[in-house]
């Protein structure tokens, strides 16, 4: 997932991600890249997105000085990227229903299929609703 650390809906984004982390039992990892725009001093380890994220199992917390989302594709706070074991690409899209708004989404539930082995599905896509990376 790719977090701008100001975006208010970079809050319902993480939660979501932390709502599947904890529904997974521990069959799925996450790596959140906290993206800090060019030229910007703020420190993303001192956002509420960054205090969510950072005691959860299994996830990888990153800052992302470096362009990664523009290499991903990523354009908005809250792109996602699954992947299932054969590091194929399964999902992209946004986590929540609308901008800052939580609870199960279609999103979720496709993720959570994937996550109990269902790859019957080509790749799955959903809206991203989150402030600009860039």
């Amino acid at each position: 997932m790719f977090v701008h650390p100001l975006c208010p809906c970079s809050k319902a984004s993480v939660a979501e991600l932390a709502r599947l982390l904890e529904t997974s039992n521990g069959r799925c990892a996450a790596t959140i890249y906290f993206v800090v725009p060019s030229g910007s001093e703020v420190s993303p380890r001192d956002s509420e997105p960054w205090q969510q994220v950072a005691l959860l199992a299994n996830t990888t917390l990153t800052i992302d000085r470096d362009g990664n989302a523009a290499k991903w594709g990523a354009n908005a706070s809250g792109q996602t990227f699954v992947f299932d074991r054969h590091h194929t690409l399964r999902f992209k899209g946004g986590l929540t229903r609308a901008r800052g708004k939580t609870g199960p989404t279609n999103a979720s539930r496709a993720i959570l299929d994937l996550i109990d082995g269902d790859t019957s599905q080509t790749l799955i896509e959903s809206p991203v609703f989150g402030c600009s990376l860039h």
